[in-house]
């Protein structure tokens, strides 16, 4: 079984091609999925048995700020993904669509941008040929730019940080989200799964654990 793993070299991306063992990856940082042509392209050319979306943008604090950011976002997880969605259904191929923990009680333009995505990506006419992931909130693994790798800096460096405690989310380690990843798409699922750990808490509570 092979995957096509586009933004391979982003946070998720790079953990996916480290941790999987049984699925062949295709490595693909090149592609912009906000050009349809590039993604249908590169699924002629590698011909995998299925796609994973890893590439989006998710520095929902530097999109509040920065317009110029903010547009890319938009584009990158709304028309980067349904392009994945359409090359996938024109190519008879499968798609793993990576939702955000944030679906319920969205928080950001992130957040917003990601359920703008879901709206087809859930649509019934793709059901036969989508698998999305409802994960966890990352931590860990290589090249985290999450809010553990936050906490270590500022220990390190020795600064305060103000953090919320009004978010709820549930953390996953990104190495063992990768691996059940690997096991769910092995079994050939459908539909919704959900991959995260199996307590909640704030990010307060989570740095009160370092």
């Amino acid at each position: 079984m092979k995957a096509l793993i586009f933004g391979s070299n982003g946070y998720l991306g790079s953990n996916i091609i480290k941790t999987f063992t049984q699925i062949e990856t295709i490595n693909n940082y090149f592609t912009d999925t906000v050009n349809f042509s590039e993604v249908n392209s590169a699924i002629k050319i590698t011909q995998p048995d299925l796609v994973i979306n890893a590439s989006a943008k998710v520095n929902e604090d530097l999109a509040e700020t920065n317009i110029a950011y903010w547009q890319e976002m938009i584009k990158v997880n709304i028309l980067g993904s349904l392009h994945c969605l359409k090359a996938c259904q024109l190519n008879n191929i499968k798609l793993i669509h990576i939702k955000t923990p944030f679906e319920i009680a969205p928080i950001d333009d992130y957040s917003l941008s990601k359920i703008a995505a879901n709206s087809f990506v859930d649509a019934k006419k793709y059901e036969n040929m989508t698998l999305k992931i409802l994960p966890g909130w990352f931590f860990g693994g290589i090249n985290s730019k999450q809010f553990d790798a936050l906490l270590v800096r500022a220990v390190k460096e020795k600064k305060s940080l103000g953090i919320t405690n009004n978010s709820y989310c549930v953390p996953v380690y990104m190495p063992d989200f990768c691996k059940e990843l690997e096991n769910v798409i092995i079994e050939n699922k459908f539909g919704v799964q959900t991959i995260s750990g199996t307590e909640s808490c704030t990010r307060y509570e989570f740095a009160n654990c370092f």
